[in-house]
C-alpha cells in the first residue's frame, strides 16, 4: 500500500501536460490524459486531476471516453492507507491502435508494426535496391505488404486501427543530388527526387510521415530507452552514418527540412589531415572501408559484432580515430545545448558502443558535461522510433492545436 499522495507512482509527483479547462479544448484534454498514462504507465482518476490540473468532472468524462473506445483499461484496484475509495489505475489497451514504422538503411530494409504501448507486434527485413529508387520502391511495397499480413493473422482489429506509416531513412533531406557533397549509395541521394511520401501514401492508403534515421533512433530512446521523461537532451546515432537527434521541452527538433542533427556533414575537428566529414571517420562506413568490409552482405552486422569481439589491432586504430572526433562532437554539444542527458546508440553492436563510451571518459571542455551514456544498440530501434510518430501525431497533446485559426 502506498501513503498519501499519488497512488500509483511510488509518491512521486507524476509527470504531466497540463490541461486546458476551457471550451472547445476537449480533444487536447483527451490525448493530455493520454499521455499522462503513457508517461507514467498507470495512474488513477485522482492521479490524472491532480497532474493535469483539469477538474475532476472533465477527467472522469474523459477517462469514460477513453475506455468505452478501448483507449485505455482498469487494472485491480489499488488500497490505501488513509481513508477513501480504493484507486483504480488505467493503462493503455495495446489493442488501442497500431502503427507502422519503416526504416530504409541503404542496403536494407526493415518494418516493424506496434501497438499503443509501443511493444512491437511484427518485425520483418528485406533486401533494397539502393541505387534504383523505382526498383527499391516495389522492395518497399513487398515488405510493408507482408509485414501487414503476418500482424493481420496475430491482431485481427489491426487494419481497422491502424493510424499511419512513419517512415526513417538517412538525411539530408531536400537537398539537390548534383550539389550534394555525398551524392552516392552512402547518403541515398538519388532517392532525395523521388516522392517516396506521396507514392507510399497512395498505395498503402495510410497517412505517411518521413524522418531522418538519428530522429528516429531518438524517438525510440525517448519511448523504450535512456530518455523516457527526459526533457532537454541529444542523442548520437551512430550507424552506417552519424546523426543526432535533439530534444527541446520533451519533444523532438526537427529543423529545417527535418534535417536538425545532421552531424555527419560537420567537417572533423581542426589539426586533421583535410578535414574530412565526420561520417566519414566515427561511422560504421569507415570501419568498414578500413576492414575492407562489404556493407550490402546480408550478415554486415553479424561480421560487425564479431570484429568488435575480437578487438584487433585495425579495430582499435579505428577505435581512436572515432572516439577523438565523437569526444570534440561532444564537448560541442555540452557547449551548446547543455542537456540534461546525452545518449549515445546506434545500429551498432553493443560491444562497440561500449568500447567508445570506455575511450570518452576523459573530461571534455566542459567541466560539469553530463556523463554520456549507452542508449540502445539495436538495428531495428530507428524502425521503432518511425512507428512512434504516427501515433504521438494521433494522440499526443501539442499546444499548438489550441490556438488554430
Amino acid at each position: 500500500m502506498l501513503a498519501d499522495g499519488p497512488e500509483n507512482t511510488g509518491g512521486r509527483a507524476p509527470r504531466a501536460i497540463l490541461g486546458a479547462n476551457v471550451e472547445g479544448a476537449n480533444a487536447h484534454n483527451r490525448r493530455v490524459i493520454l499521455d499522462a498514462i503513457r508517461v507514467n504507465r498507470a495512474m488513477s482518476r485522482a492521479d490524472l486531476a491532480r497532474a493535469t490540473k483539469l477538474s475532476k468532472q472533465a477527467v472522469s468524462n474523459i477517462v469514460d471516453e477513453l475506455e468505452r473506445e478501448g483507449m485505455i483499461m482498469a487494472q485491480d484496484t489499488v488500497a490505501r492507507e488513509v481513508p477513501g475509495r480504493p484507486a483504480v489505475p488505467y493503462v493503455l489497451a495495446p489493442n488501442g491502435a497500431y502503427a507502422i514504422g519503416l526504416h530504409i538503411d541503404r542496403h536494407e530494409a526493415r518494418a516493424v508494426i506496434v501497438d499503443l504501448c509501443g511493444d512491437v507486434v511484427v518485425r520483418q527485413r528485406a533486401r533494397l535496391n539502393a541505387e534504383d529508387p523505382d526498383r527499391g520502391f516495389k522492395d518497399l511495397l513487398d515488405l510493408l505488404s507482408s509485414t501487414r499480413k503476418d500482424a493481420a493473422v496475430l491482431r485481427p482489429e489491426l487494419e481497422a486501427r491502424l493510424v499511419g506509416l512513419g517512415v526513417a531513412m538517412p538525411g539530408p533531406f531536400g537537398i539537390d543530388e548534383a550539389r550534394s557533397v555525398t551524392a552516392d549509395v552512402y547518403s541515398m541521394a538519388r532517392w532525395q527526387s523521388f516522392p517516396l511520401v506521396s507514392r507510399l501514401e497512395s498505395e498503402t492508403g495510410l497517412v505517411v510521415s518521413l524522418r531522418n534515421d538519428a530522429a528516429a533512433a531518438t524517438m525510440a530512446e525517448m519511448i523504450a530507452g535512456r530518455l523516457h521523461g527526459v526533457k532537454d537532451a541529444v542523442c548520437l546515432y551512430l550507424g552506417y552514418g552519424l546523426g543526432a537527434g535533439i530534444v527541446i521541452n520533451g519533444e523532438l527538433y526537427n529543423g529545417r527540412n527535418g534535417n536538425a542533427g545532421d552531424v555527419g556533414l560537420i567537417p572533423a575537428q581542426p589539426g586533421c589531415e583535410s578535414r574530412p566529414l565526420l561520417e566519414r571517420l566515427a561511422t560504421l562506413a569507415a570501419l568498414s572501408e578500413s576492414l575492407e568490409l562489404d556493407p550490402a552482405d546480408p550478415e554486415f552486422f553479424t561480421v560487425i559484432t564479431q570484429i568488435a569481439e575480437k578487438s584487433g589491432p585495425e579495430y582499435q586504430a579505428w577505435l581512436s580515430q572515432a572516439s577523438r572526433e565523437i569526444g570534440w562532437l561532444l564537448a560541442m554539444t555540452e557547449l551548446v545545448f547543455a542537456p540534461e542527458a546525452i545518449v549515445l546508440c546506434g545500429s551498432a553492436p553493443q560491444a562497440l558502443l561500449d568500447d567508445l563510451l570506455e575511450r570518452l571518459k576523459a573530461p571534455g571542455l566542459a567541466e560539469d558535461r553530463p556523463r554520456m551514456m549507452r542508449g540502445l544498440a539495436d538495428i531495428w530501434a530507428p524502425a521503432r522510433g518511425a512507428a512512434s510518430e504516427p501515433i504521438g501525431r494521433s494522440f499526443s497533446p501539442r499546444y499548438s492545436a489550441l490556438f488554430k485559426k
